[in-house]
């Protein structure tokens, strides 16, 4: 997984273009990010990069930059 990667497939699931997404996009600054919205962000991103993300990581993403974060943590650990 690449940074551009994690970066396209945020920007395919809230409409958005690449480079509108910063560390700091979040539900307060994307239109779409909403509860739905949250859910098919993990999908997409479970199923693109084949790995399993329990509640207490769902619940972490806050931020693009905390996806950032929690993936590079689950590279590693696997």
């Amino acid at each position: 997984m690449t940074e551009t990667e994690l970066r396209m497939v945020f920007a395919e699931v809230f409409g958005i273009e690449p480079a509108a997404v910063t560390e700091t996009s979040c539900p307060d600054t994307v239109d779409r990010w909403d509860s739905f919205g949250h859910m098919r962000l993990v999908m997409s991103v479970e199923e693109r990069f084949g790995v399993t993300l329990g509640m207490d990581q769902v619940l972490e993403i806050d931020s693009y930059g905390a996806l950032c974060r929690l993936l590079a943590g689950v590279a590693e650990a696997q």
